[in-house]
């Protein structure tokens, strides 16, 4: 067995860092290492100062954070790394691919290929991490239909000009169909609009960051 390295909330304001043990691997499952987690300034700030309702789910709409809120916990939401270890019946195409999941902060984990996203090459993991927010921000649109796009857009431009990035990611059908289907765009439609627009913000997000 594997030792992998786990980050815990023990109390609030208390972490610590755990060995922890994994499991031999199973049939469909596969080991990814981790290269680099994000760190949520939201709901996981909430769960470092205590400040999230014990009696809730940490988050019921992630397998791995169905847990309720009582310490000690893991948690964290974002991690992307490779895969290194493949179970009976993973294909080996799997093995190296860089992956994103929604993941608790750990040097490795073990999953399975229907609960990763894979990450293009030539698109850097500190980038990657920032899939979560898009996710959300995606959303966000589907859901409001806002009908003022482009005065919304003008507006923050306006206001906030060095935090707008200059890629606008459309709305169109094969955003909306892919979640459905259970695949990112980049694997439901790579050529579509929306997903062309998802890599050419991956890159503006990655420009940032390398500044």
């Amino acid at each position: 067995m594997m030792t992998a390295e786990q980050l815990w909330f023990v109390n609030p304001y208390q972490l610590e860092v755990r060995a922890q043990q994994l499991p031999p691997l199973q049939a469909g499952q596969m080991r990814v290492h981790s290269v680099c987690s994000g760190i949520s300034a939201g709901t996981e700030m909430l769960v470092y100062r205590g400040q999230l309702p014990s009696e809730l789910a940490v988050d019921a709409t992630l397998e791995g954070l169905q847990m309720q809120a009582n310490y000690p916990l893991p948690y964290g939401y974002a991690c992307v790394g490779r895969v290194e270890a493949l179970g009976e019946g993973v294909a080996a195409c799997w093995m190296g691919q860089l992956v994103f999941a929604f993941q608790t902060h750990a040097s490795a984990f073990i999953t399975t290929p229907e609960q990763v996203i894979k990450v293009p090459e030539d698109i850097n993991p500190e980038a990657a991490i920032f899939l979560a927010n898009m996710e959300t921000a995606v959303n966000m649109v589907l859901d409001g239909q806002p009908s003022l796009g482009e005065q919304v857009v003008a507006e923050l431009k306006k206001h906030f000009p060095a935090k707008m990035f200059d890629t606008i990611v459309p709305r169109n059908i094969r955003l909306a169909e892919a979640p459905s289907h259970g695949k990112p765009i980049s694997e439901y439609d790579k050529y579509s609009k929306g997903s062309q627009a998802y890599k050419k913000l991956a890159r503006e997000i990655e420009k940032r960051l390398n500044k």
